[in-house]
């Protein structure tokens, strides 16, 4: 405007003027690169660029030698996209469209894009000449390029099968050799040419002949290896094929010889023809693997015809008892020892093997378990051949009683019962010394409980239930059984049950009307016992005063509770639940929302079950405001409760604080002039 324009301006006339600005520009490039190689980069790729803004195409352009194209002229207030719609024809098209793309003012902002090779892969898989079934593991395969450069060496794995990485497929050709056998088969020197298509995986099938070598079969007697066993037969099973490929018979020498048997399959030999001074070994012997070109050698043992003697120690009470480490000596017929034999954890002794002559055999115990009697029985027994002949010997126990007492040690607050008093149902386990439970027992109203008959030894005593308001007296006993038929008497006390709670309260004695005070809480459970039910109360003197806030302290156990309140008009209802007692909690009372002439009268504090030594660690406390219109030297009285439960036995404490009211007297002279506020 000139000054003239604005001389003429009018009073109380608004202008408008109106000012243009263009906006500012940028311009956007595209780097397309190879996505394995980013230093490749991939001329004749076209985009269209899309303006989101709009949602217009606005430009279609190509990257040029350098794998580069620019679009100008942008606006920077838009956002823009890219779409890829054609590429070199060595890769594949991007099909992911960049978005939200934000131009900068004055400047080329540069979006790379990678592109992948059209690809395709080789899967080897090796099989064995004589079976294609046959897959095989651990043979590795070079994979060439045209110029027979190494590009890749693969692994089958056990599944015979070996897959390369992707290759790119576009005017390329690839060889492939073997260049690492398995140990089992001769290295193949075939070389193949393989082209491959696009986005596929192309199979390449390599044979191998496996290897040979020898087996041997050495044949001794069982107990005198010097001595080698001609004339036994046996067939040679392969366990590839499942067939019996072969039967030899060891010569003179004891020796089989079995030539040109492949390294790749397993055998088995079984020997169908003993020599007739020895027993038939029945055993077959299987997963025989052969190394190659190597002798494998395996030796089969023949016993004589023999017999055995079993002795079986048993319980004289109890026959399916078997009894442990019992010695028993073998005898000739003019009784010399030949052999001792100690019974296995299954009462069982067996003998060697007992030429099966026509004589005799005599069988004496020894030794026996300390809990024992000694048997003086002494058996005859003749072997017959190939046979176990049994013989059972029967032992009696030394056993005893253990008799157990209960009593009081103390006097019972909760029963009234004196220290010494029997008690029943009290519930005992009763251990041998292996830690096995031998018997339950419970006493009786006599307070005394009885063992069924227990063997020699020392047992451990434990009780496992303890009478009703009697603490469990977690000691062990022992006692010791040594005599037969013998008592071992034991008396063990319990502890009464002692639940108690305490709880204190404080705050100050004197206050004013309209002033906020303090009470102060500490929350104890003094008993030797855990306590259900364990609810703090609190009953407030709404009368003359109104619950502000509560600060709920912490304690020594991690515990959940819940906090209720209760009013003149309503029943308890919850105020906050899952509140930890490790949290100090604040609680507002001033939000709740109450009725007309509603009133707070108290809360409680429901902690559940608590554990003994329970206590308040920052002890909590409770704010309330006086009423306005309690007057002077009137007192108002704040009750508290904490109580619990033991098997349904209630215990509780309670506590209280008076405080009376003063009118507070403002002399003259401490009256202030307030500075002036405000505007």
């Amino acid at each position: 405007m000139t000054e003239e324009d604005i001389k003429e301006i009018e009073t109380d006339i608004e202008y408008e003027l109106t000012i243009e600005n263009d906006i500012k520009r940028g311009s956007l490039q595209i780097v397309k690169v190879d996505k394995d190689d980013n230093e490749i980069y991939i001329p004749n790729a076209k985009f269209e660029v899309i303006d989101e803004t709009t949602n217009e195409v606005i430009g279609v352009i190509t990257t040029n030698e350098n794998g580069i194209a620019v679009i100008d002229n942008l606006r920077i207030d838009h956002t823009f996209s890219i779409k890829e719609i054609e590429t070199d024809y060595k890769y594949e098209l991007e099909e992911n469209i960049v978005t939200n793309i934000k131009i900068e003012a004055d400047k080329a902002t540069t979006i790379q894009i990678e592109n992948e090779k059209i690809k395709g892969q080789i899967r080897v898989i090796k099989v064995d000449a004589e079976d294609n079934k046959v897959l095989i593991p651990g043979v590795e395969f070079e994979i060439l390029d045209k110029d027979m450069n190494i590009i890749e060496v693969l692994t089958t794995d056990e599944t015979g099968e070996a897959i390369s990485s992707e290759l790119p497929v576009v005017d390329e050709i690839y060889y492939l050799r073997e260049s690492k056998n398995n140990d089992l088969y001769q290295l193949s020197d075939e070389i193949i040419e393989i082209e491959l298509k696009a986005n596929e995986i192309t199979d390449i099938v390599f044979e191998n002949e496996a290897k040979t070598a020898q087996l041997q079969i050495i044949k001794k007697d069982s107990e005198d290896n010097n001595i080698f066993i001609p004339d036994t037969e046996f067939e040679v099973i392969d366990e590839t094929t499942n067939e019996v490929i072969r039967i030899v018979a060891t010569n003179e020498n004891g020796i089989a010889v079995m030539d040109n048997l492949k390294v790749t399959h397993s055998y088995s030999i079984r020997e169908v023809k003993s020599n007739n001074k020895y027993k038939l070994n029945g055993e077959t012997i299987t997963n025989i693997i052969l190394k190659p070109d190597e002798i494998t050698n395996i030796t089969v043992e023949n016993e004589k015809k023999k017999g055995q003697i079993k002795v079986i120690k048993v319980d004289a009470d109890k026959n399916e008892v078997k009894i442990e480490g019992v010695t028993f000596e073998i005898l000739d017929e003019k009784m010399n020892v030949i052999e001792e034999i100690i019974t296995d954890a299954n009462g069982e002794a067996v003998s060697s093997m007992l030429p099966c002559i026509d004589t005799k055999y005599y069988v004496r115990e020894k030794t026996t378990q300390e809990m024992y009697v000694l048997s003086e029985e002494i058996k005859m027994v003749t072997l017959a051949e190939d046979q176990i002949t049994n013989l059972v010997f029967e032992n009696e126990k030394i056993k005893g009683y253990i008799q157990i007492v209960k009593v009081s040690a103390d006097d019972n607050p909760i029963t009234g019962e004196k220290a010494g008093t029997p008690i029943e149902n009290v519930e005992f386990e009763i251990y041998d010394s292996n830690g096995n439970i031998v018997d339950k027992i419970i006493t009786n109203k006599e307070g005394i409980a009885t063992t069924d008959k227990l063997v020699k030894g020392i047992y451990t005593i434990k009780e496992v239930k303890q009478g009703k308001f009697y603490k469990l007296n977690t000691e062990e006993y022992t006692a010791e059984i040594n005599n037969n038929l013998e008592v071992i008497n034991v008396q063990i006390t319990n502890e009464s049950d002692k639940p108690n709670v305490d709880i204190e309260k404080t705050g100050i004695i004197q206050t004013t009307a309209n002033e906020e005070i303090r009470y102060d809480f500490n929350i104890k459970n003094t008993g030797n016992v855990e306590l259900d039910n364990f609810t703090w109360y609190d009953y407030l003197p709404y009368d003359d005063t109104k619950i502000t806030k509560l600060i709920t302290g912490t304690y020594n156990q991690n515990l959940n509770y819940n906090i209720y309140y209760k009013t003149n008009l309503n029943d308890y209802r919850i105020l906050a639940e899952n509140l930890n007692t490790q949290v100090n909690n604040y609680i507002d009372f001033s939000n709740i929302e109450l009725e007309a002439g509603e009133i707070i009268t108290e809360f409680k504090v429901d902690f559940g079950t608590v554990d003994t030594g329970f206590e308040s660690v920052i002890d909590p406390y409770i704010f309330v405001k006086v009423n306005s219109i309690v007057e002077a030297d009137e007192s108002f009285t704040n009750k508290t409760r904490i109580e619990g439960e033991h098997e349904q036995y209630l215990v509780w404490d309670e506590d209280e604080h008076t405080t009376t009211v003063y009118k507070k007297e403002i002399k003259l002279k401490e009256i202030k002039k307030l500075p002036r506020t405000g505007c």
